[in-house]
């Protein structure tokens, strides 16, 4: 909905907080403004969505000017707020949700947390008590960054905007990396410069101007703890889901702007483009689906366009196809402007290409199947669990069975080979390194000696240790792994993807499968009810059978994906020479460049897996010549 900064810091002065504003305007193109109140001041840049006339414009301030607000982010329940709030006295000068969201923290204070259902970050300033608060939703669909130093104190919700201030960077992080070539990503709440860090999702904060101090507590707790509803036939937890979806899917399609749908032609996305089909009494929404998505069979990925195609017949969808081609030579370092990060994925891109498809035909919200695997269960890792045996198998095996899945780079024998070496005898190994891209040992070699000591000081299983302390009463294996996801995988990576690269085009991502009703209904889901014997997201699929094709409720998983493996010894491989061989990356005394050129050249050879950590590679070299620069 929009981009939103703020804080206390000496100095201010209008020039720099517009160009802090112009770092992220491309999160709300409609409209933009600023407040100033002695050193503290916020700034916002809206997308207009809900309620598109000015009365929604942000930094908006309650009546008695107490309270100013700046928002990003939908409230799906709003108007149910509304008339509460409506019957305590409150009178609304518009439709929009921020002006709901103000008269709730006007009535409630940070005990309207839990009351709201949508996706959102914002900041509070109370002009009397001259605090900030801060929050972020429970999955955190919504960014929020801060910056914490001796009297400053900063927010915003891309982590570009605070780097406009003198200092916001301050020390690198570098050892941090190390989670970036292990995941692709960050887990939890770090960020790569030391003083700047995420609110956690389902947090909020205040920030005291006399105190000097932050504090943060936890307003939602992923709700796993081992109850699971029984006696209950498949039907009639079908009969449930169906009905919870089509609920979501409702609140979710309230727009005043422009709405439409990701179409992958799978399972996820193509169920609540039905569903709202459905819902709305047929309204025909537009769907963005990719085609020429070329290489990918080799690589393990199925075919989107062909079963989109029978979705828009099936269906009587509108659906526009937009090229899948990518060229991530000339694009990289776009891509990893707007992330804020290096993350090695190229699924991002194909966000940002669908969603300047949508703006291009009008529209300012797309919904997404984003969730849904990590909800319900749908990832290979799950199934692999299965395979948890090996682990326990005698070495000379697990070495027999690796060396057979490594003699060819398929993609069910990459996994194999995954799950064999990554795979030790801690039940943490054998549940979370599915996670890794490589294994941590060959990761920490990739450093100079330097850096190795700092690294081998960091446990790779914390994060996921830190998700099972959260919910110490749910013991099962396949409800801690959708934890993780839900915490450490979607939060840090999906959701990070989706929000920047949709936003850099001006459209609003929505995530209906990451609803927190959907949430809790899944969490007393029986887990034999999610994976089914090696059936991924068996109700869901019980669900889709009433409204899709059975070639689309049981095709081959794929996803956002591009032939990363190929392209790095084709249109990357000049790029690869260019930055991690023979330019700045070796300037920056972080990665040993033999061990680099190595494992270049193993994964060329196909002996080793590892196209994603070099893409990475690339990544960290952009961000740090973007964000770092000498």
């Amino acid at each position: 909905m929009c981009g939103f900064l703020g804080g206390f810091f000496s100095g201010n002065s209008e020039e720099k907080i517009k160009a802090g504003l112009a770092a992220i305007r491309h999160r709300g193109p409609d409209n933009e403004g600023i407040y100033l109140h002695q050193d503290f001041f916020t700034a916002a840049c809206r997308l207009s969505v809900q309620d598109l006339s000015d009365r929604g414009q942000q930094p908006m301030r309650s009546e008695d000017g107490r309270y100013v607000l700046s928002y990003n982010g939908e409230l799906y329940n709003q108007k149910e707020l509304r008339q509460q709030l409506l019957q305590k006295g409150f009178d609304f000068q518009s439709q929009s949700d921020t002006e709901v969201l103000l008269a709730a923290w006007q009535a409630w204070g940070p005990g309207c947390l839990p009351q709201l259902n949508g996706i959102f970050s914002f900041a509070i300033f109370d002009a009397l008590e001259e605090s900030i608060y801060l929050a972020r939703d429970p999955l955190g669909v919504k960014p929020l960054y801060v910056y914490e130093a001796g009297a400053s104190f900063l927010f915003a919700s891309e982590l570009k905007a605070l780097l406009q201030w003198p200092g916001a960077g301050g020390t690198l992080q570098k050892e941090l990396f190390y989670y970036y070539l292990l995941f692709l990503y960050l887990p939890g709440g770090q960020t790569l410069f030391r003083n700047l860090q995420k609110l956690p999702p389902g947090h909020w904060g205040v920030y005291k101007r006399k105190e000097k101090r932050f504090e943060v507590k936890r307003f939602y707790q992923l709700p796993f703890n081992g109850q699971y509803t029984q006696h209950v036939s498949v039907r009639e937890w079908t009969d449930k889901l169906e009905a919870q979806l089509l609920t979501t899917v409702s609140a979710q399609l309230q727009s005043d702007a422009g709405l439409g749908f990701y179409l992958s032609g799978g399972l996820d996305s193509t169920l609540l483009a039905a569903m709202a089909k459905k819902v709305s009494g047929g309204q025909h929404f537009p769907c963005f689906t990719l085609g020429n998505l070329e290489g990918l069979k080799t690589e393990g990925f199925g075919d989107d366009f062909s079963f989109a195609r029978l979705a828009a017949h099936h269906l009587q969808l509108d659906v526009r196809t937009v090229s899948g081609a990518l060229h991530l030579e000339s694009e990289l370092d776009k891509m990893v402007w707007h992330l804020d990060e290096p993350q090695g994925d190229p699924a991002a891109l194909h966000t940002l290409h669908l969603s300047q498809a949508a703006a291009s035909a009008g529209l300012k919200v797309m919904i997404s199947g984003a969730g849904a695997d990590d909800v319900f269960s749908g990832y290979r890792r799950h199934q692999a669990m299965r395979w948890n045996f090996l682990a326990r198998s005698p070495q000379p095996v697990k070495n027999l069975l690796a060396s057979v899945a490594g003699l060819k780079s398929n993609a069910l024998q990459r996994r194999v080979q995954k799950l064999l070496v990554n795979n030790g005898s801690s039940s943490e190994a054998r549940l979370f390194a599915g996670f890794f891209w490589l294994p941590p040992q060959r990761v920490k070699q990739l450093f100079t000696g330097g850096m190795q000591e700092a690294i081998a000081r960091m446990d790779p299983y914390q994060p996921f240790r830190q998700v099972l302390q959260e919910i110490p009463s749910e013991h099962n294996c396949l409800n801690q792994m959708l934890a993780a996801e839900l915490r450490i995988f979607m939060g840090s990576h999906n959701l990070n993807y989706l929000d920047k690269l949709s936003m850099a085009a001006g459209i609003e991502a929505r995530v209906p499968y990451l609803d927190k009703e959907v949430i809790a209904f899944s969490a007393q889901l029986p887990p034999g009810l999610k994976l089914k014997g090696n059936t991924t997201k068996y109700l869901l699929r019980q669900v889709a059978a009433r409204y899709l094709p059975q070639e689309i409720i049981h095709r081959k998983k794929t996803g956002f994906a591009a032939p990363i493996r190929s392209m790095l010894t084709g249109p990357l491989s000049g790029l690869v020479q260019e930055r991690l061989l023979e330019g700045s990356l070796r300037q920056q005394n972080i990665f040993d460049e033999k061990e680099i050129k190595k494992l270049v050249a193993a994964n060329a050879t196909g002996t080793v897996d590892a196209a994603y950590p070099i893409f990475t590679l690339l990544a960290i070299e952009s961000w740090l010549r973007q964000f770092c620069p000498a």
